[in-house]
């Protein structure tokens, strides 16, 4: 055998195991791959958190935004969060600070929670949630600053790209805008309490309102279960709404006392069962929230027995694990829980978080 022959047997080894560097994986980001806990924080405080969990973990990772800006070892004191979603790789922040003009919307890389951009006022006041439509365009609600007497302005919804960081426009869409949910590019938006009692609903190709729904009180939709149907909560009430008429097409009363309203509530990840709170405070609770959550099949909606005594501060379903996240806020100035439960309502386990787990993103 020839010497050059026996030399390259020697090097092809060495060269089958080199690579490329654009052939190798990029190493894993620190929030790529689980779940993204809203902590609201205490009113008037501005020490809204968000916290992110591994869904095999009972472990949470706390204020991951402050960590990975390099002021962890600061207190939060960008405002209350009352929002968060992502679009393609960018995730959206909503802070919803006391100081009046001191609102924000912020911009990360969504795998490393790096701060790529922000908004602030007068395209941001007293932001309240998130729609995303697609990579390139979001939808934010907008109570607008209230007036000197407390009352409500029409508020706006904000139209942003998240891929730029700019906004794209801006319309009014009446008092106390709050809970947006999209369905074959319509959304449809809630209202705060005391405010408007009628859903507006948005053809989001035009960004134009093309039909409202009127209440007896401030509704707040659910979501679209698996028929099609939206389901909206209102005081003691569920209503199941027709996407195509915006008819109201079924009611249903929840138990007899109309001091108690459906409070927190999601649709099952197969949007077939309506998990909710029904709760009350006043008083002669202190104030305290108390209650009971139920399930309710939406093929055949008979409220029963509640399958849990106590209330939950958000509900949300993972669409990977199918376990709905609960948030519990014993107190404004303590750390909250995470209690993950089976769509049949089965208490499975509980994460420390931070201060009112209000809300839950799924990734």
């Amino acid at each position: 055998m020839s010497r050059n022959r026996l030399l390259l047997l020697a090097i092809l080894p060495l060269l089958s195991g080199c690579k490329d560097d654009n052939d190798q994986p990029l190493p894993d980001q620190p929030y790529e791959d689980g779940v993204i806990v809203i902590n609201g924080g205490n009113f008037f405080q501005n020490n809204g958190t968000l916290s992110f969990l591994k869904r095999n973990s009972t472990t949470a990772q706390e204020n991951i935004y402050n960590t990975a800006n390099g002021q962890a070892s600061l207190p939060p004191a960008d405002g209350r969060i009352e929002g968060y979603s992502e679009a393609g790789n960018t995730g959206i922040i909503l802070f919803d600070n006391d100081t009046p003009g001191e609102d924000r919307l912020v911009f990360v890389d969504a795998a490393s929670f790096r701060k790529k951009g922000e908004l602030s006022s007068p395209n941001v006041e007293n932001p309240r949630s998130i729609v995303v439509l697609n990579e390139r365009k979001a939808y934010i609600s907008n109570w607008d600053l209230l007036n000197e007497d407390w009352t409500y302005k029409d508020g706006f919804i904000t139209i942003v790209d998240p891929q730029s960081g700019s906004v794209t426009g801006k319309f009014l869409v009446g008092q106390g805008p709050e809970d947006l949910v999209v369905y074959q590019n319509k959304v449809y938006v809630g209202r705060a309490p005391w405010t408007s009692h009628e859903l507006a609903v948005i053809d989001a190709e035009t960004d134009k309102v093309i039909a409202s729904v009127t209440f007896d009180s401030w509704p707040t939709p659910i979501g679209v279960d698996s028929q099609g149907k939206l389901w909206v909560k209102e005081r003691n009430y569920l209503h199941q709404v027709n996407t195509g008429n915006y008819q109201i097409e079924n009611s249903i009363v929840i138990g007899n006392d109309e001091n108690r309203s459906v409070a927190a509530a999601t649709l099952t990840a197969d949007r077939n069962h309506l998990i909710f709170v029904l709760s009350y405070s006043g008083e002669e609770t202190n104030w305290q929230e108390v209650g009971d959550t139920y399930v309710v099949n939406v093929l055949n909606p008979q409220v029963t027995s509640p399958v849990l005594q106590r209330v939950f501060t958000g509900l949300a379903a993972d669409p990977v694990s199918q376990l709905i996240y609960g948030g519990i806020t014993p107190s404004l100035t303590q750390a909250g829980y995470v209690l993950r439960i089976s769509p049949d309502g089965s208490l499975q386990d509980s994460v420390k978080v931070e201060i009112s787990p209000e809300g839950f993103y799924f990734k």
